[in-house]
């Protein structure tokens, strides 16, 4: 008897425990979706009935008001992050070699990226700028209406003997936030000279690192690069106000 009376509390004392577990994962998952910035983003449904889906309403298409005011945020210098990794393909570790097996040490050093100008469009916000070692590169960034995260595809090129091209992802965490890409090219796209993959971080846009930039001068820093960018030289006006002009769309101020 004692013993059925001991499991039935057991048992009772568990059940509320889950209870109450179950009522902190919901106000936990609620605390979640309200912090996060994106939490207004909407996957896209499936059509019913077998009719196609007009798309009305989803986050991330046909939205060039929205892209509008977002487009100069991720103007600037986006400082890097350690330095990155970089496979370079070639010599005995050619990928069409009959030697080919080993992969060689990461290489490197990449430089900040920096974006020189963005225009928005109905489905995205176009960018141009430089990266990598010292590759111009164009992106589409966009909410992906799949995830509600803010990503998009890049394309690169670097001026080394026929031209070394490449093409990859470029995710951004947020509109001026930290970016990462990953590019790649194949023997062919880098016109025989090797093959590889290449990634790197890079921290949310900072106003310090682009006037510490200009002050340096340097041939591969980003103002030197941007400088027939109107846009960008707009974006070190702002930096260097004493005060924040938010009306212009841009990020990196303060910090």
């Amino acid at each position: 008897m004692i013993c059925q009376i001991a499991t039935t509390w057991i048992f009772r004392l568990a059940l509320v425990s889950l209870v109450f577990a179950g009522i902190s994962l919901a106000q936990d998952t609620k605390a979640d979706k309200e912090s996060d910035p994106l939490k207004k983003s909407k996957a896209p449904k499936a059509p019913k009935n077998g009719k196609a889906s007009t798309m009305t309403g989803i986050t991330g298409i046909n939205d060039l008001a929205g892209y509008n005011k977002v487009a100069n945020a991720f103007v600037g210098l986006n400082p890097k992050v350690g330095s990155g990794s970089g496979f370079v393909m070639k010599g005995d570790n050619d990928i069409k070699g009959n030697t080919f097996g080993n992969m060689p040490e990461s290489g490197g050093p990449r430089v900040d990226l920096c974006t020189c100008n963005c225009k928005a469009g109905d489905d995205g916000v176009g960018c141009a700028g430089w990266g990598g070692v010292a590759f111009k590169y164009s992106s589409l960034l966009w909410i992906d209406p799949s995830n509600g995260r803010w990503t998009g595809q890049i394309q690169a090129f670097q001026n080394v003997g026929d031209g070394l091209n490449f093409i990859g992802t470029d995710t951004r965490l947020y509109p001026g936030g930290p970016a990462i890409y990953n590019v790649a090219c194949t023997s062919q796209d880098c016109s025989g000279e090797f093959s590889g993959v290449f990634r790197q971080a890079n921290s949310e846009i900072s106003c310090s690192a682009g006037i510490a930039d200009k002050d340096a001068g340097a041939e591969n820093g980003c103002s030197k690069r941007c400088a027939s960018i109107d846009t960008y030289t707009q974006w070190i006006g702002y930096c260097m106000a004493d005060k924040e002009n938010t009306s212009l769309g841009f990020s990196g101020y303060g910090r």
